[in-house]
């Protein structure tokens, strides 16, 4: 029985390889509109690693790692239905996911980024946020 592993891993692997090249196929085919929106894209992964990395954002990810003794961190979740794109950062307690910081990416004023503030209901400037203590 363990000379059919070798055979199958082989055929496995050969179908991954025309996966990989029809996906390739496929992407050289789209149209010039795509293209703008890869560069909105590139533009929007910017935008949310600048979040990410952002001090206050790893400092919070961090405490949340140490009260749940290395089981638990955020994780991205991305609305982006409506003109704004909302960035939640989310913590998965094993049931559902816990927002703890939520951003807004407003497409309408240059992608400018706001921390939004549920309890307020209020969208601050992102510098402004991080320059709070």
């Amino acid at each position: 029985m363990n000379f059919l592993r070798p055979i199958f891993f082989s055929l496995i692997l050969i179908s991954c390889a025309q996966i990989e090249q029809e996906h390739e196929s496929d992407i050289s085919t789209e149209s010039q509109s795509t293209t703008i929106a890869k560069s909105d894209s590139l533009l929007l992964d910017a935008l949310i690693d600048s979040i990410w990395f952002s001090e206050k954002v790893q400092a919070k990810n961090q405490e949340i790692i140490q009260l749940s003794n290395n089981e638990r961190h955020l994780t991205i979740i991305l609305d982006d239905e409506q003109e704004d794109i909302y960035v939640k950062l989310a913590e998965d307690n094993g049931m559902n996911y816990v927002t703890h910081l939520t951003f807004v990416i407003k497409s309408s004023e240059n992608y400018s980024i706001h921390f939004y503030d549920p309890i307020e209901d209020t969208k601050i400037d992102f510098q402004t946020w991080l320059d709070q203590r």
